[in-house]
């Protein structure tokens, strides 16, 4: 049986942080530390918040600090050399063998002294600097991590390659309080969103079954788009596999525009004036609004659908002055 969710901790990361360097880069280590109990004092939730942003100094000192013993050379050799840029720290679970979670990710700075002394034993220290684009996942996501598949270190190359000893992808075990988006769902009728609180909806929804993908992919629909910088108003129809769900996902894969004509007009900026090189005006995207007019069952055919989104497009005027195209 599958005790994992569908989803890797490389592809959360794209996810959640696609523009991050460390996302982009490929050089990337995954470290296996031991259980940190030892170090702390009291367990259960405080497990989870002395590891997460606290960041105290006793878990740099750990981290930073590799003995050196019989077995330890090749690792140590492998961040002295700086080949990997990037750290990402997993703790192995107080009580099961086979997960891990992930405490932080770490910048390789090199050495910072070449021998020093640990608790009686020879250690080298290393500068790591702490990378905060993921403490929104620090202590919150539990990896499988199998000991006949333990390596210390392991290195990750974007795009799950696992040739030449690469490490395979770290399929999630449990996220806590993660995928949880701020705004709550409570009726159609209620939905008004931001561009913003739409894409937290939608990149949550990613990665777990929320309410949100729950209620708007059951139903097609018919919804509104305002750009509150001036008034004018989008009137859209969600009739797809994944109804208004679906279709509102394509908005933010596409940075707000959907691929509709007179969004692209009003969103797109010609940087050069001469239609080679384009990007998205994100203040005038960020006062976009969404909302649902009307909603139908996955039953209902899609020519009534059309039907009502074209009296909607005549009962507010949309077409030509407003936003639609036709």
């Amino acid at each position: 049986m599958n005790d994992t969710l569908n989803l890797s901790f490389q592809q959360l990361l794209e996810i959640q942080h696609p523009d991050s360097d460390v996302v982009k880069s490929k050089k990337v280590l995954f470290c296996y530390l031991l259980p940190l109990e030892k170090y702390i004092k009291t367990l259960g939730e405080d497990y989870v918040a002395v590891m997460s942003k606290k960041d105290p100094k006793w878990f740099y000192e750990y981290i930073s600090c590799w003995s050196i013993r019989e077995g330890s050379n090749r690792n140590i050799s492998t961040l002295k050399s700086k080949k990997y840029e990037y750290i990402m720290f997993f703790a192995k679970e107080q009580k099961a063998t086979s997960y891990a979670r992930f405490v932080g990710c770490y910048k390789n700075g090199g050495v910072a002294e070449e021998e020093c002394i640990i608790e009686g034993e020879k250690c080298v220290r290393f500068a790591f600097e702490k990378v905060l684009d993921f403490d929104d996942l620090d202590g919150h996501v539990v990896i499988k991590w199998p000991e006949s598949d333990r390596s210390i270190l392991e290195y990750w190359c974007k795009g799950g390659d696992t040739k030449n000893g690469a490490v395979q992808h770290k399929y999630i075990y449990r996220i806590n309080d993660l995928a949880i988006p701020k705004k709550d769902f409570t009726r159609y009728e209620d939905v008004i969103l931001s561009f913003s609180e739409l894409k937290e909806i939608i990149d949550a929804g990613k990665i777990t079954e929320t309410e949100w993908r729950k209620r708007l992919s059951i139903v097609k629909g018919i919804y509104c788009i305002v750009d509150k910088t001036d008034g004018k108003m989008y009137v859209g129809a969600a009739y797809g596999e994944e109804g208004i769900w679906g279709r509102w996902q394509q908005y933010v894969e596409t940075d707000g525009h959907g691929d509709n004509v007179k969004m692209k007009e009003i969103l797109m900026e010609d940087v050069q004036n001469n239609n080679e090189m384009l990007k998205i005006d994100e203040a005038r995207r960020d006062n976009l609004q969404w909302s649902i007019l009307e909603i139908f069952s996955q039953s209902k055919s899609n020519e009534t659908v059309l039907s009502r989104e074209k009296f909607y497009k005549d009962k507010f005027c949309t077409i030509k002055i407003q936003l639609n195209d036709n």
